[in-house]
Parts: C-alpha cells; sequence; structure tokens
C-alpha cells in the first residue's frame, strides 16, 4: 500500500475469470496488472484514494495440487513475502454447492499489524485450486470483500 501513479480506474465492475475463480470487482479499480514472481498471484487490480493504494487485491491459479496442505504453504509464503508483517488468521471453511470448497480467512500485515486482509482458497470438484486475496490499508474498508464474496459464492 502507499503512493502511487495516476492510474486509470474502470467506472464499470470488472467480471474475473482464472481457472476455478469466478468473481466480480465493483467499480473504482484499476484494470487487471499482470504479475511475474509474485507467487500464485498472476493479476492485480488496486483501488486508489488521493494517489495513495489503499485497497489491492490479488487473484491466481495454482492448477491441480495434491493436498491442501501444499496449497496453504504456497500461498502463505508468498504472502508473507509481499506484505510486511504478514500474519495468518484462523481459517474457516465452506462447501460451495457440489462442485466446489472456499476456505477464507483474514489476516494482518503492517509495521504495526494494523493493515488487514482477506484471502478465498478456492477447490473445485477437478482439484484445481484459485485463491483471492483483498488487502487494505488500516482505516480504508474493504470495498471488494461484500463484491468478491458475494460472486464467489454464486459460481
Amino acid at each position: 500500500m502507499g503512493a502511487g501513479v495516476a492510474q486509470v480506474v474502470l467506472d464499470q465492475p470488472q467480471a474475473v475469470q482464472l481457472g476455478p475463480l469466478n468473481f466480480e470487482l465493483p467499480a473504482g479499480f484499476t484494470p487487471a496488472r499482470q504479475r511475474e514472481g509474485w507467487g500464485p498471484f498472476t493479476s492485480t487490480w488496486e483501488r486508489s484514494v488521493d494517489g495513495a493504494v489503499v485497497e489491492q487485491v490479488l487473484a491466481g491459479e495454482l492448477g491441480t495440487v495434491e493436498s491442501a496442505d501444499s496449497v496453504r504453504v504456497i500461498v502463505h509464503s508468498a504472502l508473507a513475502m509481499l506484505f510486511e508483517g504478514y500474519q495468518p488468521g484462523q481459517p474457516a471453511q465452506r462447501e460451495l454447492g457440489e462442485h466446489a470448497t472456499v476456505e477464507e480467512m483474514q489476516f494482518h500485515f503492517g509495521e504495526d499489524g494494523q493493515d488487514s486482509g482477506l484471502l478465498w482458497l478456492i477447490a473445485d470438484d477437478q482439484a484445481r485450486v484459485g485463491v483471492v486475496v483483498d488487502a487494505r490499508a488500516a482505516g480504508q474498508p474493504l470495498q471488494a470483500q461484500p463484491t468478491i464474496a458475494a460472486s464467489l459464492l454464486l459460481h
């Protein structure tokens, strides 16, 4: 999070599809930016206030995996690299219909642990796994979180 340059912001919601992931971002975020070297995260979107990035959404697909534990190690390692002071919370798991499962977890990061975010791991019935993260600066609302959560539940 922090200072950034002026960016294009979309005034319409964005539909996102990455492997088993289907979700929607509300208006106010930048178009997708492709990433390399960010672990499983291949796309990011940002929301800024007064030129400073205050919310960032990261997403990617891990492909077919053998165990939930290996997925967690990959994702938590990447988040620890990307977010200084990353502190994972306790995950909660639920079924998404007959064909998918989602694990949701809140986390904190930053120098004082005041920044926070939500992580969703989504596994489909073909053992493909996608990951979505919505992170925000302290004092900022997670504007994308309700839209992402609702759209994940619909697919």
